[in-house]
């Protein structure tokens, strides 16, 4: 029963999306609910579409990083991360203490 929930709830948001712009922030729910409704194949296919609009458009670096991490692309995560840092970006306040797991 759940499965199918999010199944259709993905179904929705991209039924959402094509009544609005593309923009960087619902691809990354869109890899959320992909993950959850499918597994990490499919989040990573809509993170490929993210990285081609993101080159474009204005981007929260923090935004990225938590949903690369949830991706468990930890790398990936981290280089987000450094770059939100770099550029100052006002959403970094939100990054709270970071642990290092070990291995």
């Amino acid at each position: 029963m759940m499965a199918s929930n999010h199944a259709q709830a993905l179904t929705e948001f991209r039924r959402a999306e094509e009544m609005m712009p593309r923009v960087p922030e619902s691809i990354l729910i869109r890899a959320y609910a992909a993950k959850i409704s499918s597994g990490n194949a499919d989040a990573l296919r809509v993170m490929s579409e993210f990285e081609a609009v993101s080159s474009q458009r204005g981007v929260s670096p923090f935004h990225a990083a938590i949903t690369y991490e949830f991706l468990e692309r930890r790398e990936d995560a981290l280089q987000w991360l450094e770059t939100g840092y770099r550029e100052r970006h006002p959403d970094m306040v939100f990054v709270g203490p970071i642990r290092c797991s070990p291995g």
